[in-house]
C-alpha cells in the first residue's frame, strides 16, 4: 500500500508537486518512505491519498431524509452560509456509515484541488483507491505537529471538530490551549502530541511536555488506519472497487493489526489443538490396530502351536484350517464336491473341467436361463473369486487367500 500527501498545499497539485510518501506491506510499518514528484513515486496496487488538515473544513450537520440523488443539493443549501467559497466549487463527504436523517460530520474541501490531485497521480500510473483525511473528528483528543514547506503546523482533532494552525513567533501555550478547547471539552486531558522531529521543540513548547517524536511515515500510517473515505459523490468509486478495497483492508487488518492479535493467537491455538487431537486419535487408532493384530497372532499360535513364524495371521490361519480338514478328512468349501454342489444350483453345462490347487477352470460353461446369480454369491461366500468371460464362456474360480 502506497500512502502519500502533498508537501505543499498552496497550489493545486501538478507534475512538479512534491509528494511525501510511505510504502507498507502490512499497514503497520513502513518498508520505505521519501519525497518525490508523481513521476518518481514507487508503484503499488493500492494507493491512498491523505488530504492535509489545512485543506479541509468540518461541519456537524443535521441531514434530512432525502433521496440519494438530492443529497448533494441539500448539502449545498445547508452549508452555503458556513463556507468561504461557493458551495458549488466544494466537494463534500459524509462520515463513515452516516445516512440522511442523522446529525453527521461533513468534510468540505475544494473540488478542483482533489480533481487535480487525482488526475496528476492517475497520469503517472497511480490509481487512487481511497482518499482519507490526515485528521478527522474523533471521540478522543488527538494532537499532531508537522512541517510542510518550511512551515510548522499544529493540529488537533476531537469530538467537536478539527483545528489546524501555523506556528507563529507569538504562539504561546495559552494560544494552543485555547485552540484545543475549541475541539474538545474544557476538562479533556490532552494526550501526548505526535510530532515530526524537525518541529519537536515547538510541540513541546505548545503543550508544555515532551512530544512523541515520529517521522512523516508514521504520521501517514496512523492516518491511513482511520475509517474515513472522502471519495464520494462525483469522486465515488464503483461498488466493485469499494468491495475490493474493503477486502484488502479487512485482510490486512486481520493479518497484521494489533487489535486482532488476540484473535490470531486464538485461531493459532485452535489449529494446534485440532492437530494435537488428530495426532492423538491417529495414535489411538494405531494402538487399537496393533492390539487386534497381536490378539490375532496370539490366537493363531495358541490354536496351531506348529506355527512358529507369523507373517500374515489370517492367511496362515485359513491354510492351517484347510490342512486340519484335509488330515481329518473333513470336506472343505473349496473341495471339488462342495464346488459341484454349489454349481448344481445353476444347472450348468460345460465342455471340460480343470481342477487344480486353488483354481478351477470350466471351458464352455453355460448356466440355465432361470438360474439367476445366487450360485455366484454362494461361490464367493465359500472363498472363491468368480470370473465368467469369453466366448464360448469360460468360468474361472480362484481360491482367495
Amino acid at each position: 500500500m502506497l500512502l502519500l500527501t502533498p508537501s505543499a498545499t498552496r497550489d493545486a497539485p501538478g507534475p512538479a508537486t512534491e509528494w511525501l510518501w510511505a510504502q507498507t506491506a502490512d499497514g503497520q510499518r513502513a518498508s520505505a518512505h521519501g519525497q518525490s514528484t508523481a513521476a518518481a513515486l514507487p508503484t503499488d496496487a493500492d494507493t491512498v491519498l491523505l488530504v492535509p488538515p489545512q485543506l479541509l473544513s468540518w461541519h456537524s450537520v443535521a441531514v434530512p431524509k432525502v433521496a440519494a440523488s438530492r443529497l448533494r443539493a441539500v448539502l449545498d443549501g445547508l452549508l452555503e452560509d458556513r463556507l468561504l467559497d461557493d458551495a458549488g466549487q466544494m466537494h463534500f463527504a459524509l462520515a463513515p456509515g452516516g445516512k440522511p436523517g442523522q446529525t453527521l460530520w461533513v468534510a468540505a474541501q475544494r473540488a478542483d484541488w482533489l480533481r487535480a490531485a487525482l488526475a496528476t497521480l492517475r497520469a503517472n500510473g497511480h490509481a487512487v483507491s481511497r482518499v482519507a483525511p490526515l485528521m478527522w473528528p474523533q471521540p478522543e483528543l488527538n494532537q499532531r505537529a508537522f512541517e510542510r514547506n518550511g512551515q510548522t503546523w499544529l493540529a488537533a482533532a476531537g469530538p467537536l471538530g478539527v483545528v489546524c494552525a501555523p506556528w507563529q513567533a507569538d504562539t504561546t501555550p495559552a494560544t494552543w490551549q485555547a485552540l484545543l478547547h475549541s475541539v474538545a471539552e474544557a476538562d479533556a486531558k490532552p494526550p501526548t502530541c505526535l510530532s515530526e522531529p524537525v518541529c519537536a521543540a515547538q510541540a513541546e513548547l505548545a503543550q508544555q511536555s515532551p512530544p512523541e517524536v515520529a517521522g512523516t511515515a508514521e504520521h501517514l500510517l496512523r492516518s491511513a488506519q482511520g475509517p474515513w473515505d472522502l471519495a464520494q459523490f462525483e469522486f465515488s468509486q464503483s461498488a466493485q472497487a469499494r468491495r475490493g478495497h474493503w477486502l484488502r483492508d479487512t485482510g490486512r487488518a486481520l493479518l497484521h493489526s494489533p487489535a486482532w492479535r488476540p484473535a490470531r493467537w486464538g485461531l493459532l491455538g485452535l489449529v494446534l489443538l485440532q492437530v494435537a487431537a488428530l495426532n492423538v486419535t491417529a495414535w489411538r487408532s494405531q494402538q487399537a490396530l496393533k492390539d487386534k493384530q497381536a490378539q490375532t497372532r496370539q490366537t493363531l499360535t495358541q490354536t496351531f502351536p506348529q506355527v512358529t513364524l507369523v507373517l500374515d495371521a489370517p492367511v496362515q490361519m485359513r491354510r492351517a484350517l484347510a490342512d486340519l480338514r484335509q488330515v481329518s478328512g473333513e470336506a472343505s468349501p473349496l473341495d471339488l464336491e462342495a464346488l459341484l454342489q454349489v454349481l448344481a444350483v445353476a444347472s450348468p453345462q460345460w465342455d471340460t473341467l480343470d481342477f487344480g490347487p486353488g483354481q478351477v477352470t470350466l471351458q464352455g460353461f453355460r448356466a440355465a436361463s432361470n438360474a439367476g446369480r445366487d450360485w455366484q454369491s454362494q461361490l464367493e461366500a465359500a472363498g472363491w473369486a468368480v470370473q465368467l468371460a469369453g466366448e464360448p464362456p469360460v468360468l474361472t474360480l480362484k481360491a482367495r487367500p
